[in-house]
């Protein structure tokens, strides 16, 4: 895995766990590098992995779904976005 791919996904990461935790980008980003965020593993009573995100008082789980939905906007967003003139 490249740098760059790493950096999609775990920016798709903080997406998807801003939206489940109803909290902004930035806010998760900064709780991140911060170390404020705990990850564990989790599954469902069906089965389904998941990752079980607490930050401060909060806590949701995010799906592989959840991250895909996020990647794709992310991805999406990118596309739209004017390309920019490095020269």
């Amino acid at each position: 895995m490249n740098e760059r791919e790493m950096y999609g996904e775990l920016t798709a990461l903080i997406h998807a766990v801003a939206a489940r935790l109803d909290l902004g980008v930035e806010a998760v980003a900064k709780a991140f590098e911060s170390g404020a965020v705990q990850i564990d593993f989790a599954e469902d009573e069906d089965g389904n992995r998941a990752l079980l995100v607490t930050c401060g008082d909060r806590q949701a789980a995010v799906s592989p779904q959840d991250l895909a939905v996020a990647a794709q906007a992310l991805a999406d967003q990118a596309a739209e976005a004017p390309a920019r003139d490095e020269s």
